[in-house]
């Protein structure tokens, strides 16, 4: 006669399985992997998801500053990218995400540079992003079922312009300026109209001025 014990041990082992099983089939599938596994899957379907990126930044100076040239501000630092105009420059933000979008004021040289006496971080030009959010991702594997995208039609364009660092929505219009044409509507990641600056970065993608 078996006693109790074993037939309790039975019955755990059992569930351990059970659990195991269990836990395997959740990895397997998208809807319910951990990120690393969705990332996987997603990688058959040629998806990743999007990395951070760095906050692209106005600076205003008295003088021309050095490329390369590197500020404080607050907690965070910013490198000098390429001049707009005279004393006008883009500066990046050496923290990738969204921590470079916000402050504003006073950079303070990190380097001595003669005759440097004003300089102001203002503008927002291209809003940094953080990693993209699992949940997020997940979605936009699943999305990629419902919408197939090859060369030149919508859902190529909405992948190809959603893939660009500070955009966080488009629309695409076909034919919007005749026929052949395509027009494209943006906002930037931080739900605010884009800068001209944005708005470049998209038209080299779609349609280059200078090819």
């Amino acid at each position: 006669m078996n006693s109790p014990f074993s037939t309790s041990g039975t019955s755990f082992s059992l569930f351990q399985i059970l659990f195991t099983l269990m836990n395997f089939e959740n990895q397997m599938f998208a809807d319910t992997a951990p990120r690393e596994n969705l990332v996987r899957r997603a990688a058959e379907r040629g998806l990743s998801a999007n990395p951070a990126t760095h906050a692209i930044r106005k600076g205003i100076f008295n003088i021309d500053v050095p490329i390369g040239a590197r500020f404080s501000q607050e907690e965070y630092n910013y490198v000098v990218l390429e001049k707009i105009e005279n004393g006008v420059f883009k500066m990046e933000c050496e923290t990738v995400g969204e921590v470079g979008n916000f402050e504003t004021g006073q950079l303070i040289p990190i380097d001595y540079i003669a005759g440097l006496e004003t300089a102001q971080l203002t503008d927002l030009l291209i809003p940094g992003e953080n990693e993209e959010d699992t949940e997020a991702f997940r979605t936009r594997y699943f999305n990629s079922f419902e919408s197939v995208s090859f060369g030149g039609n919508r859902a190529d364009y909405k992948e190809r312009v959603g893939k660009l660092p500070g955009v966080g929505g488009s629309r695409i219009y076909r034919a919007k300026y005749g026929g052949g044409t395509v027009g494209v509507t943006i906002i930037d990641s931080t739900y605010s109209k884009p800068s001209n600056t944005l708005i470049d970065l998209v038209q080299q993608l779609i349609d280059p001025l200078d090819a």
